[in-house]
């Protein structure tokens, strides 16, 4: 803050002609708009409410804590097939527990189109498969960005309680 009560926001440490200034009233439509003050360019922080607005997902409930099931590559297999009503290919398969994005998102568009008059149970797995595609490819992507872990399926199972789950904390951790 300068003396006349400007706010500077810069890329560099030292303040030089190319910084740029905001006006304190400036900032404080920025903060009734719900921008919580403006960080210098690199130094941006997502909270928690952040995540819930931007996503819609719920912070308070039980937390997504991913310890892994005991279970061989050809169960998760079996797993994947009652769940998300398809067996993946052993070459689909990234690892014990994870399948590839665009195995899934293949898998998704062969399956049966949702209708008024679809089996609930159909409509089940198409979310569930919606679900990991949300949160292997844009919440919680693994870090080749290519994979999901089937891990969250576990979450997924039966769907009424899936929203009880602190998904936001999850995503910001």
């Amino acid at each position: 803050m300068n003396s006349e009560g400007n706010i500077f926001w810069t890329t560099r440490t030292e303040q030089d002609e190319d910084d740029v200034v905001l006006h304190a009233r400036v900032l404080d439509r920025l903060e009734l708009m719900g921008f919580y003050g403006p960080a210098p360019f690199g130094e941006v922080t997502i909270t928690l409410q952040d995540v819930a607005i931007i996503w819609g997902l719920s912070v308070e409930g039980h937390p997504v804590i991913c310890a892994e099931p005991k279970r061989t590559k050809s169960e998760w297999r079996t797993y994947c097939n009652l769940m998300l009503g398809f067996h993946p290919a052993k070459a689909e398969m990234r690892s014990t527990t994870s399948i590839l994005m665009s195995a899934l998102r293949e898998r998704m568009l062969h399956m049966p189109a949702i209708h008024d008059q679809s089996p609930q149970e159909d409509v089940d797995k198409y979310a569930r498969g919606c679900a990991l595609l949300l949160l292997g490819g844009l919440m919680m992507p693994d870090t080749s960005r290519c994979a999901v872990s089937l891990i969250y399926l576990t979450f997924l199972e039966d769907v009424t309680t899936t929203g009880a789950y602190s998904w936001g904390s999850a995503v910001l951790a």
